[in-house]
């Protein structure tokens, strides 16, 4: 009876398409699982430290019981060939080693200033009010650039209540930033607040780097903890801190009118804070 029921056409005609269909969705799904997990990786900024580049956070409104939560996200090669292949000034993802602030099992993410064997150097011309960084292999230069400085114009939503009714205005605020132009990229350093003072000293610094040392910045160097606030700390940042290197990151995910009760909703996965 089974043997007939097997071999009966209608019973095939039904039953190996989806046969089929079941088996080629498990081996797309366990493929991209596997991509995901050996080779690229969502993220979601949380923080400010890579302003004006990248950011993440809420800004609160005028009756303080309504929040716009905007975070950029974006993708990174977690591939450990792309640690080897970085260049400079490419924004990675990495592990801080121990006692360099923060959690240590949170992501973070950074610019790529310096590498292994490096000597490199961040002077400050008090005169333009603009820093030249230079990198030297083995006591010779081998890289100097000059940033400019520039005003930077952020605009953002404000969210409020009117009526019941909860409606935005638009504001915006002008920094005073520093800008280093390459001929493939553009970063701005974010170290001068609105008000047009400096509410932290020039960021200067002169690093010997081991043969097994990265230096990181954060692009906002008011509001970062990198390797310049741990240049006298014995745990260095290696290759193994190294995770990857951020491909893309130029979108928002946006929550609006959010209120302070369901701000939790919302929260961003602990392993993608930066």
């Amino acid at each position: 009876m089974t043997k007939k029921f097997y071999k009966n056409e209608k019973f095939q005609v039904w039953f190996f398409p989806i046969l089929y269909f079941l088996l080629a969705v498990s081996i797309v799904i366990t493929g991209c699982f596997i991509f995901k997990k050996k080779f690229y990786q969502p993220i979601v900024v949380n923080g400010q430290s890579m302003w004006p580049t990248l950011s993440g956070g809420g800004i609160i409104s005028e009756d303080s019981t309504t929040y716009h939560l905007r975070y950029h996200y974006g993708l990174a090669d977690i591939n450990k060939s792309s640690v080897y292949g970085l260049h400079r000034f490419d924004v990675v993802v990495t592990y801080y080693p121990q006692g360099w602030g923060g959690s240590s099992n949170d992501y973070k993410i950074k610019r790529v200033w310096g590498f292994p064997g490096e000597t490199v150097a961040l002077t400050y011309n008090e005169e333009t009010l603009e820093y030249t960084f230079r990198a030297y292999k083995q006591g010779h230069p081998t890289f100097e650039i000059k940033s400019t400085r520039k005003e930077f114009t952020q605009t953002f939503e404000t969210f409020y209540t009117e009526q019941g009714q909860t409606k935005y205005k638009e504001s915006s605020l002008t920094y005073s930033v520093n800008e280093f132009v390459l001929p493939n990229k553009t970063f701005r350093t974010s170290h001068i607040n609105p008000t047009g003072g400096s509410s932290k000293p020039p960021r200067v610094f002169h690093k010997d780097l081991k043969n097994d040392e990265y230096f990181v910045m954060g692009d906002n160097w008011q509001g970062s903890t990198d390797s310049y606030d741990n240049m006298t700390n014995p745990n260095r940042l290696t290759a193994n801190e190294l995770q990857g290197r951020v491909i893309c990151f130029n979108a928002y995910v946006t929550y609006n009118s959010v209120t302070s009760e369901t701000t939790n909703m919302h929260k961003i996965p602990e392993r993608y804070d930066f």
